[in-house]
């Protein structure tokens, strides 16, 4: 197989792997299945004022009753590394192109009154954003029987192989197992 770099330059290969993004693999390989609707992400990284502890333990936080944000998770309690010893990291997640286009004050304002309302008798006033990490495709839609229609690794003509999740499903789990049966499709090639 023959691939063009950005550059112009070409390189020939025994075969090909595709390992990109489900939009960009199906530009690159003009496989129609491979998934072009996405699912976009927020997360949002916080600290509380030094030394004030979160005190949740290991739990993952799901907001029941809205969706901003739709959970925090204590990061610095689940791994105290990521964090500096005396301030308390939480990650906040928010599904939904709405999110995509909220300013970084107001998602923190989100993330403040959430905890507030399940954390009456503690103040959250003093959280800061530490980053915002806005990813329009997270990951594919995948409303029902979509799974049925996804490509093959051996879908592109040629040598070329597909390696990612959108031959299995869209998660980490499918990522693996994606990867594993283009390993095995790109050996029949070598």
């Amino acid at each position: 197989a023959r691939v063009e770099l950005l550059g112009g330059e070409t390189l020939d290969a025994s075969v090909v792997v595709v390992a990109t993004t489900p939009p960009e693999a199906r530009k690159l390989t003009g496989v129609e299945t491979v998934p072009s609707d996405g699912v976009p992400n927020v997360t949002a990284w916080y600290t509380l004022p030094a030394g004030v502890e979160f005190g949740t333990g290991k739990r993952i936080l799901l907001n029941a009753a809205d969706d901003a944000p739709n959970a925090v998770v204590p990061m610095s309690e689940v791994a105290s590394e990521y964090a500096s010893a005396d301030r308390a990291l939480l990650g906040a997640t928010f599904l939904g192109e709405d999110a995509l286009d909220r300013d970084d004050d107001a998602l923190r304002e989100d993330v403040r009154d959430a905890l507030t309302a399940w954390y009456p008798e503690r103040g959250f006033e003093g959280i800061e954003t530490v980053a915002v990490d806005r990813i329009p495709f997270a990951q594919f839609a995948q409303p029902p029987g979509v799974h049925a229609g996804l490509p093959d690794p051996d879908d592109p003509d040629g040598p070329v192989v597909l390696a990612g999740e959108y031959t299995e499903w869209s998660a980490i789990q499918g990522a693996m197992e994606g990867g594993q049966r283009a390993a095995a499709a790109a050996a029949e090639y070598l």
